[in-house]
């Protein structure tokens, strides 16, 4: 190979060396996720305002919720599906959770919309 050829080659190494040390070097983006564990605890216990008037009372254990509406005798939902924070349920019964929002839904009954 003639010396021209090699120093050529030897500065195209020079170039590309540094940018393939910073490539290698960059910080990965993020990685987001929507389980239940990125987002923050409810509390153990909370009242909601729904829209329409009235409230309900939650008593979050984690894996077991228990709802007062009204008068009504309070109701224990279980997490459904088992081990995510977010929805519970039991026959006739549902609750969503998100952030500061709650969605009751109780079957035969137009569901509520309620916020701590």
């Amino acid at each position: 190979m003639p010396i021209r050829s090699r120093l050529l080659c030897g500065a195209t190494g020079l170039l590309f060396a540094p940018l393939v040390a910073l490539a290698a070097c960059t910080t990965p983006a993020p990685v987001t996720s929507n389980t239940d564990a990125a987002r923050p605890a409810q509390p153990s216990y909370a009242t909601y305002q729904c829209e329409g008037g009235g409230d309900i009372v939650i008593e979050n254990a984690g894996a077991v919720v228990r709802v007062s509406v009204g008068d009504d005798e309070p109701v224990e939902l279980v997490a459904a599906p088992p081990g995510q924070r977010s929805r519970y349920g039991a026959e006739g019964y549902a609750l969503v959770l998100e952030d500061r929002d709650a969605l009751w839904m109780k079957a035969g009954k137009p569901p509520l919309a309620c916020a701590r």
